[in-house]
């Protein structure tokens, strides 16, 4: 079913990162400089390394993406989630006003089987890495680390909202909460300096 395929894509395939790097790059400064640098460095590794170099560059990008990807599908299901729950129980737990590691289960991160194999795979390519190219993984580190730090913050909020557009379509009596909906724009606004959507 390419419809199936078309939705996976959108919730956990290559365009998560970009979209997430379109978002970054036009609201934070810091991440354009960042992403120049993760640019520059792939493009010179790519260049340098031997092809038969293992686990090649690919491998070891696409386990740092897939990673990151994990880390936002999460926190977007938790979105939609809390969103739900919030309509069940609407007296219970203000996340808004919880630190986001609490409300976002930050000790879950990296725990999906996804990561297990990323881990390998990330571990493998530092170990073989020659000590002259380390600077150049450090860059495009700090690349992922951006979309890991600002990427779940922002799909929890992304995921709260598509909640509001999804659950009246399938949950009987679902009705916006329109402050705690108010009260998250603002949460997110004020921490990030800008809304996802």
């Amino acid at each position: 079913m390419k419809t199936m395929e078309k939705i996976k894509d959108l919730m956990v395939g290559k365009s998560v990162i970009t979209s997430l790097a379109d978002l970054l790059r036009a609201n934070d400064e810091e991440f354009a400089e960042s992403e120049k640098k993760y640019l520059a460095a792939v493009e010179t590794l790519r260049s340098e390394l031997p092809a038969e170099f293992v686990p090649t560059l690919d491998e070891y990008l696409a386990a740092c993406e897939s990673d990151v990807i994990s880390g936002v599908a999460y926190a977007g299901y938790l979105g939609f989630r809390v969103n739900l729950e919030n309509f069940h129980h609407p007296v219970g737990i203000d996340f808004v006003r919880l630190d986001t590691i609490d409300y976002l289960k930050d000790h879950l991160f990296g725990h999906f089987p996804v990561n297990y194999r990323n881990a390998q795979v990330r571990e493998a390519f530092h170990k073989s890495l020659p000590a002259a190219f380390q600077t150049l993984q450090d860059d495009i580190q700090d690349y992922f680390t951006h979309m890991e730090c600002a990427g779940p913050k922002l799909a929890h909020y992304t995921g709260y909202i598509i909640g509001n557009h999804i659950l009246p379509w399938v949950e009987p009596g679902y009705r916006e909460d329109y402050s705690q909906t108010l009260a998250f724009a603002a949460e997110t606004e004020k921490f990030m300096g800008y809304l996802p959507l």
